[in-house]
């Protein structure tokens, strides 16, 4: 969980009469909207919890034959998590196997993100073999 955005006070010499804190806290495989918001509420006492969205968390399902494929396509040796959510979850949720894989690179999202172009280039053999396999 992270402290997102922060308001409060009008003024240098007094007590702010409110705060307002937004906070993001991801789900992760195994817990529920709820779970997250009676976890917020304790911490809270008693200030006001205001759940504005949540998303269901996504575990690769390792038996499925996509994400097998996916697997020995890659050589991968193991699948391991992704410490953010994607629409994985909700392409998941749609009942259509869904895989996290992409170029390595780094700031995601940042004012300078960048991928290395031989990763690239990987991920496209990957995708295509892939989808050719599949959908044979």
């Amino acid at each position: 969980m992270h402290a997102s955005l922060i308001e409060g006070g009008q003024e240098l010499s007094s007590f702010p009469a409110r705060c307002l804190l937004t906070a993001e806290r991801r789900t992760i495989p195994g817990e529920t909207a709820a779970d997250v918001e009676r976890e917020l509420r304790e911490l809270a006492g008693e200030a006001t919890v205001r759940l504005i969205a949540s998303r269901d968390p996504y575990e690769a399902p390792v038996e499925h034959p996509f994400v097998e494929l996916v697997v020995r396509v890659t050589g991968a040796h193991a699948l391991v998590g992704a410490p953010f959510w994607t629409d994985a979850a909700l392409i998941a949720g749609a009942g259509i196997p869904a895989v996290l894989y992409g170029p390595a690179g780094e700031g995601a999202h940042a004012e300078v993100e960048w991928v290395d172009l031989a990763s690239l280039e990987r991920v496209r053999e990957v995708i295509v073999r892939t989808a050719n396999e599949w959908c044979a």
